[in-house]
């Protein structure tokens, strides 16, 4: 037989302790559930696992493989060759709806992760300037006027 070698956690190799005293009869699977923070049903389904696989019965069986919700490859590189030829200066959120109005379908939030300050060769200055300078006068005054406010006014703070 062919030995595998795995990472665990600490949670891992706890639960892989209780677990091994419970095949061995020194506990019962009533105490592993109170000292593992299991129902008895999780308990007994990891020793029916642990029977099976040895030690890696606690060890999560989608360690290593890819997400289920990860976006396809060719829509990522489609998005970025966009963002860097023709959305250039573009803020996040303003490049992300026209990447929606050209039919590719993503969040924002993936977006903002595959344009993060220093990625792409994009200076974290584009991010920032336009933040900074939003709602501003050249002098550094308050772009919004002082209008009268429309609220009682009762003198009172």
């Amino acid at each position: 037989m062919e030995k595998v070698l795995f990472v665990m956690s600490r949670r891992e190799r706890d639960v892989l302790k209780v677990m091994s005293l419970v095949l061995e009869g020194k506990r019962t699977q009533v105490e592993a559930s109170r000292l593992l923070d299991l129902s008895n049903w999780q308990v007994r389904r990891i020793q029916m696992r642990h029977q099976k696989k040895e030690d890696v019965c606690v060890v999560h069986r989608r360690r290593g493989k890819p997400s289920n919700r990860r976006l396809n490859p060719s829509v990522r590189k489609k998005a970025l060759t966009m963002v860097r030829k023709e959305l250039v200066g573009f803020h996040p959120k303003h490049a992300w709806q026209k990447l929606i109005e050209a039919g590719l379908k993503l969040s924002t939030r993936a977006l903002h992760g595959w344009l993060a300050p220093g990625r792409l060769g994009i200076p974290a200055a584009t991010f920032s300037e336009r933040k900074s300078s939003m709602g501003r006068s050249d002098n550094g005054a308050s772009a919004v006027s002082n209008r009268r406010s429309f609220h009682k006014n009762t003198g009172r703070r």
